[in-house]
């Protein structure tokens, strides 16, 4: 497994923690470092991962990012659901369709590299329909932005 695919892993579980473990969607509180940073070193000491990694600041580059953007991203989450609301989704497919927009849109990866490391971790992580159901949101939400230039991976 590469690098950045655990960051996403890790990234993820911080994401379903916030979401989930503090009583809020993390739509309806404000969250800030002093709440996700000890997940984050957590995550990192349960799976034997030094804070001074490679893959550290880029976790905590993604999870600001979703942070930051989370109104703009669950607006996109929504426009592109079909027949299904973005409170129904699973804890784990809303925080996954949120770390793939983030990657896609403010750690410019290309879609298809976050579509894919998405499928993939959904595949791992989340029930069975759920790589479906990721893969068809973030290839209608990919279809519908402008062609940039991304940075490869």
């Amino acid at each position: 497994m590469g690098l950045r695919r655990k960051g996403r892993e890790i990234v993820l579980q911080t994401l379903y923690s916030l979401d989930f473990d503090h009583e809020s969607a993390l739509t309806e509180r404000e969250v800030d470092r002093e709440m996700f940073e000890p997940i984050l070193n957590n995550i990192f000491e349960t799976n034997s991962i030094k804070p001074t990694s490679r893959i550290y600041p880029f976790c905590n580059e993604l999870i600001v990012s979703v942070i930051e953007n989370l109104q703009t991203i669950d607006n996109l989450i929504k426009t592109h659901l079909e027949h299904w609301n973005i409170d129904k989704l699973g804890v784990l497919d809303r925080n996954l369709l949120r770390l793939a927009i983030a990657d896609i849109l403010y750690q410019n990866t290309p879609p298809p590299i976050a579509i894919d490391e998405a499928v993939e971790i959904a595949k791992k992580f989340c029930c069975d329909k759920s790589s479906k159901l990721i893969n068809g949101v973030l290839d209608h939400i990919a279809k519908d932005l402008p062609q940039q230039p991304h940075k490869t991976e």
